[in-house]
């Protein structure tokens, strides 16, 4: 089924030359067909905003189901060179609330989220029958940045998801035993292998029981994957005290080899002088909570949210900064100058991470492309 997108986004000439099946907004309000209606918050740098765009269309493009994305913005963030963009083709939230949104889908901010936005959302599950999916942690990485130094904040969104029985701990979580290895050739013609344990390769494994479960390949939104690729996790904790009428469970974990890094700044270039830091132990990466949900925050800022979910909803966090994208030609693709220089492209860049690019595109988008549409199925 096809996108419905608005033909005056930039990204839709993009999308027909990829032959990506697109239907305009004029077409579809002909047809008898009842879209899945999809909120995308993108607090994006101005920079790369439309870039993210693309990779999101793209990605909703790969389902049977006919969707009508709808960006979002707060009024809060204004933009110096996009903001004609914003204006154009995004609405804010509170001109989305009667639109009757399905789901909403967080993406890896770029800036902080106020408590009057968090309660926004917050008001928009407790409507009943909504779906929250947050692809985010506390790891943020600038896009065309070949260092891959990485800073740590969860921009506010801790608070939301405590809320509702999710932890998210301000740390970057690597896996030793799980971690992306590639071979590559030395000066002298000798191969070795460097590591990207940031990357964690996450697989299900029939030796564990549910409660150390890696990847839980019975839940829909995994639903008979054999491998996944987490970039950029952060620690989740369960608390289901916080939802008493709902189901919490952990579907996603790391090894027992992995340890969180708490630095403000942190180091996440691919090495092979890359050694384990102890203690080790497995940390949860993707929460799902389903049910009858109480409100996170509750009323304030003018905003009036109910205290209990009119119908049952869902919140799924998937607890990692590149789940939706390809990490090594993100960082590697050189920077964005945005503006008047926007037609100019990405500026620069890493060779070696456009290189290993490739291998990872091939190895590892299917799995998330799948993962992604039965998200939203």
């Amino acid at each position: 089924m096809p996108l419905i997108v608005n033909k005056k986004l930039p990204a839709y000439e993009k999308l027909r030359k990829e032959l990506v099946s697109e239907i305009s907004t004029e077409k579809a309000r002909k047809q008898d067909i009842r879209p899945l209606e999809i909120g995308i918050l993108n607090l994006m740098p101005s920079a790369v905003v439309e870039r993210t765009e693309m990779q999101l269309l793209r990605l909703l493009a790969n389902t049977p189901l006919q969707i009508r994305p709808t960006f979002i913005y707060f009024d809060k963030h204004k933009s110096i060179s996009s903001q004609v963009h914003f204006d154009a083709f995004y609405k804010t939230i509170a001109q989305v609330k009667k639109q009757g949104l399905d789901g909403l889908i967080i993406t890896q901010p770029g800036k902080d989220y106020t408590d009057k936005e968090l309660r926004r959302i917050d008001e928009f599950l407790m409507h009943g029958n909504k779906s929250l999916v947050v692809f985010a942690s506390a790891v943020n990485l600038k896009s065309g940045d070949g260092s891959m130094k990485a800073t740590l904040s969860t921009h506010g969104l801790e608070k939301l998801l405590a809320g509702y029985g999710i932890e998210m701990k301000k740390d970057a979580v690597l896996d030793w035993q799980r971690s992306m290895r590639l071979p590559v050739m030395t000066q002298n013609g000798a191969p070795t292998w460097i590591r990207a344990p940031a990357i964690v390769q996450v697989q299900h494994d029939p030796r564990f029981d549910d409660d150390h479960q890696v990847l839980d390949d019975g839940f829909a939104a995994f639903f008979r994957a054999d491998e996944l690729s987490f970039p950029f996790p952060s620690t989740l904790v369960a608390h289901p005290d916080k939802q008493p009428e709902a189901k919490l469970k952990v579907v996603a974990r790391t090894t027992t080899a992995a340890w969180a890094e708490t630095t403000d700044t942190v180091d996440l270039k691919i090495s092979p002088s890359w050694r384990a830091k102890p203690p080790l132990d497995q940390r949860a990466i993707a929460i799902v909570v389903e049910g009858t949900l109480h409100s996170a925050l509750g009323p304030g800022d003018g905003v009036e949210v109910p205290a209990v979910s009119k119908e049952k909803s869902r919140v799924l966090v998937i607890s990692s900064a590149g789940f939706l994208t390809n990490p090594f030609a993100r960082s590697g693709a050189g920077t964005d100058l945005g503006g008047q220089f926007a037609q100019m492209g990405p500026v620069g860049g890493d060779e070696q991470l456009q290189m290993i690019s490739q291998p990872y595109a091939q190895k590892y988008l299917t799995g998330t492309i799948l993962s992604f549409k039965n998200t939203l199925d």
